[in-house]
């Protein structure tokens, strides 16, 4: 059965379209990046530089802010009728973002008060900047598949969250084996060289798809930083320059391999957007529904700097967050993979979301109600089935409601906005359990039960109008 499994997941990968793969491994790499900065940030930043319930924060509420702001950049795509403009944009910023992250481990140049402003400025930056290129992403990936193989939308959804995931569960491997090698006081020399060993690799894969001018060139950038630079620096500075490399690779990669697409447009006039929405709501009834179920789903999950605090609560080893983001992600490759091989009936919908919402109730009563090492990584899965919802299949199931496919880009930055909204919400909220109400992570996970529970009745409610 399993073999059958990967034979299916092969011819599938053969079928779907060069932009899908491509933006799949842009994700790849931007996470792989991603998750060396968010591993260690509780252990590098976090208590040192700023106390971890204001990190959580402060990672919450850029990230809501900017899925609000998602709103803007879709119908700025829509609007512009760009794709590949938006993701180049995303791309380049991303590469300043790292950068000041970087900048921010600077502690022995840079005052402290300092650094906690670039922080906290750098991560809404990041957040924005990821704003501007997600509706276009989405946009991209449904016009390429509706123009080749419309029957292959969900799967190709599922595919690009499924590789995506693969780079945090890489990258959270190669994090929790260098922090071990640091825990146990390799040489210097050594954990440098565990340092190139991703880039090496990476410059090999990605020199299939770009001139080896451009691998060449970073490569040795990467190792003059070690040899001339790593006397005046920190370790964690070396480590989050190491960072870097990656998303320069995706940004190269995204100039020149995405292919844009003809624009699917209804309506060329610029007055589509907000205003065509609002004039017509009642074609977008079902899309109404779904944020409505998502605001309140979002308001019931703690985000996974949160989780990870849970663990360390429990007595897991901030050395060891690496490996609840491996697991975390490996759980949302996979769940993503599953849901979009969900038979497409007219029930598909509501199985998609009854499940993920279904998983990650159980996932908070279980962190909820149960203080073990084994219940916390049970309850860490069930909650990575509604990860794979939020940032994958949720586009596909969005993408069946859109009317008018000039709108696509903003149907997508309008999802991800209020949800963004009670994200934001939900942060703050968080915050203020955490500080003044309850001393652990534990009840709070209690309390997010309650939203999770409206979200579903009402995706019972309207059952029948999401076919």
């Amino acid at each position: 059965m399993f073999i059958r499994y990967i034979n299916k997941f092969v011819f599938q990968i053969r079928r779907i379209h060069t932009n899908v793969i491509v933006i799949g491994i842009l994700g790849f790499l931007t996470n792989f990046s991603a998750s060396i900065v968010h591993t260690t940030a509780v252990l590098f930043i976090g208590d040192t530089i700023i106390s971890s319930n204001l990190l959580i924060l402060i990672r919450n509420f850029s990230e809501a802010f900017a899925n609000f702001y998602k709103i803007f950049g879709g119908i700025i795509s829509d609007y512009c009728k760009k794709r590949k403009l938006f993701l180049v944009i995303g791309y380049v910023g991303v590469v300043f973002c790292k950068t000041m992250v970087t900048v921010v481990t600077l502690k022995k140049y840079i005052p402290i008060s300092i650094i906690v402003y670039i922080y906290v400025i750098n991560q809404f930056i990041d957040r924005c900047i990821n704003a501007i290129r997600d509706p276009a992403r989405d946009a991209i990936i449904l016009e390429t598949v509706k123009n080749t193989d419309p029957e292959f939308v969900n799967i190709s959804f599922g595919i690009r969250k499924f590789i995506t995931s693969l780079g945090s569960v890489f990258g959270g491997i190669f994090t929790f084996l260098l922090l071990w090698i640091i825990e146990y006081k390799f040489s210097i020399q050594f954990i440098y060289f565990v340092l190139f060993i991703p880039i090496f690799i990476m410059s090999i894969f990605i020199g299939k798809y770009l001139k080896k001018m451009y691998i060449n060139i970073f490569v040795f950038f990467y190792l003059f930083l070690i040899k001339y630079l790593s006397k005046y620096l920190e370790l964690s500075t070396i480590i989050y320059s190491t960072a870097i490399v990656p998303v320069v690779l995706a940004t190269l990669l995204v100039v020149k391999k995405i292919q844009e697409v003809k624009k699917y447009t209804n309506n060329s006039s610029s007055d589509l957007s907000f205003k065509y929405i609002f004039k017509n709501y009642k074609e977008f009834k079902n899309i109404f529904i779904i944020i409505n179920i998502l605001i309140f789903s979002s308001f019931g999950r703690i985000c996974d700097l949160g989780i990870f605090k849970r663990g360390l609560e429990l007595g897991i080893s901030s050395y060891k967050i690496p490996l609840m983001f491996v697991v975390l992600y490996i759980s949302v490759a996979l769940f993503s993979y599953f849901l979009s091989c969900i038979k497409d009936d007219q029930n598909y919908v509501f199985k998609t979301i009854f499940f993920c919402l279904s998983s990650l109730l159980l996932g908070n009563i279980i962190l909820y109600k149960y203080t073990n090492f084994i219940t916390f990584w049970i309850g860490l899965i069930l909650i990575s089935g509604y990860l794979s919802l939020t940032d994958g299949v949720m586009s596909s199931i969005i993408s069946r409601y859109i009317p008018n496919e000039g709108l696509t880009a903003t149907v997508f930055g309008l999802t991800y906005g209020f949800t963004g909204l009670f994200l934001m919400l939900n942060g703050v909220f968080t915050f203020i359990l955490r500080k003044y109400i309850f001393t652990s992570f534990q009840n709070i996970h209690g309390v997010m039960c309650v939203p999770i529970l409206i979200a579903i009745l009402i995706l019972i409610y309207f059952r029948k109008e999401l076919v």
